[in-house]
């Protein structure tokens, strides 16, 4: 089997692509189907031996900074890059241009977290024996109102002994439930009505 060798791929535009190959034609189309733009396209396709190491990939964020490459600050908001003469923060996958926004990232994240914690509890405190096999929270608040289309907090659910999944969408006075569970569901826990349900 003949050895992966490390390219460079540039579609001329804000795309790049570090893409492994054994030849450079095929380097070339998989680095422009990952830059989505066409073969006859793609700007260039350059040998970078100095990433061979890394094969099949991917290549570290160090390692790429250290061949002269930038990357966009991970914190929502900030616009600036990362590169090798900047005072840069690298943590796992994510590229930061300064300890302030890995900081501020960091904070944002355990806020999160603990929005997340929150929401379990509410539901738990309700339905102590739902299993939480989700839970979403956008931003670092409990918040009821929709956000670009979907909801800002939600857990979804499992039951011991009923058959579909439910989802308890925060603001809401109680789970969505499947109309064909409502009965066993309604059986465990009374407190909770149903429109359209029968009593």
């Amino acid at each position: 089997m003949k050895q992966l060798k490390a390219y460079e791929v540039y579609d001329g535009g804000d795309n790049w692509a570090i893409i492994f190959a054994t030849n450079s034609a095929t380097a070339r189309r998989e680095g422009a189907s990952e830059c989505g733009c066409e073969f006859h396209e793609v700007d260039h396709c350059r040998r970078k031996p100095e990433l061979d190491r890394y094969a099949p990939g991917p290549v570290p964020p160090q390692a790429l900074i250290d061949a002269g490459w930038g990357f966009e600050c991970r914190r929502h908001g900030c616009s600036n890059w990362a590169r090798a003469d900047d005072d840069y923060v690298i943590r796992g996958d994510f590229v930061y241009c300064c300890s302030t926004c890995h900081a501020m990232d960091c904070a944002r994240l355990r806020q999160n977290e603990a929005a997340q914690a929150a929401m379990c509890d509410l539901v738990l405190a309700w339905l102590p024996d739902a299993q939480i096999t989700d839970v979403y929270v956008f931003g670092s608040n409990l918040e009821p109102q929709e956000r670009g289309g979907g909801y800002s907090a939600y857990a979804d659910l499992r039951f011991p002994d009923i058959e579909r999944p439910a989802r308890w969408v925060f603001g809401e006075a109680g789970p969505r439930v499947h109309g064909d569970d409502i009965p066993a569901f309604s059986a465990r826990y009374p407190a909770f009505k149903f429109e359209g349900a029968a009593s």
